[in-house]
């Protein structure tokens, strides 16, 4: 089970620049401020619940657990190698480098720039009509499927075939007609909604993001 206090920098890594006169402390340099701080390794680089809250469930933090005891013999490997060229594999060292920059507090802070980037980008392509005309097939020789599909199931779900005494493919034909004719009129409506669910969903990335990496898995 996790514990409260959660570290984006391993100890291990923090133990190697451990002050020798006390071992349980580093000096820490922090941005913005001239002199170094002399802070216990416990507290350093950590935030209360920073992957997980605590569950009976495994969480996100067990997993990350479970791969600093796999990586750490690599780490102190590393420390054990003389200077020079290294002949070792660089497998593990990969390993070790990937394993500290994606557990990191500007990783977990970059997540939702991407997301928004993302969705801004989504938000982008779906707003232009003609962009929506070339996906959705209302300027080709036939619709998107999926479209069609929605089309038929409407037909074939009421009682216009009936109502309109006319074969599934010729309502079909009139169909894809107005759409593409009523197309700009029928899709106004829609965008507005697209934009409006679009800045809801920027507006709660933020927590969202951080929400799910502390949800137990």
């Amino acid at each position: 089970m996790a514990g409260s206090n959660q570290h984006y920098i391993p100890r291990f890594v923090l133990r190697a620049f451990k002050d020798q006169y006390r071992p349980s402390h580093v000096w820490k340099y922090s941005k913005g401020f001239a002199n170094p701080k002399h802070s216990a390794i416990k507290k350093t680089a950590s935030q209360d619940y920073f992957y997980s809250q605590i569950s009976e469930r495994q969480t996100l933090d067990d997993r990350v657990t479970d791969l600093e005891n796999r990586i750490a013999p690599i780490h102190a490997n590393i420390l054990k190698l003389q200077d020079g060229p290294i002949t070792e594999p660089i497998e593990d060292f990969l390993k070790l480098m990937v394993h500290l920059e994606v557990r990191t507090k500007h990783a977990r802070q970059f997540m939702p720039e991407v997301l928004i980037a993302m969705i801004r980008s989504l938000e982008t392509i779906v707003s232009d009509k003609e962009n929506l005309r070339e996906w959705l097939g209302v300027n080709g020789q036939s619709l998107h499927p999926k479209l069609r599909a929605e089309m038929l199931a409407r037909i074939q779900g009421g009682n216009s075939i009936e109502t309109l005494n006319l074969r599934e493919d010729t309502i079909e034909r009139v169909l894809t007609f107005l759409v593409r004719e009523k197309f700009d009129t029928f899709i106004a409506d829609a965008l507005t909604s697209i934009k409006d669910g679009v800045n809801e969903a920027i507006q709660m990335i933020p927590d969202s993001a951080i929400g799910d990496q502390t949800k137990p898995t």
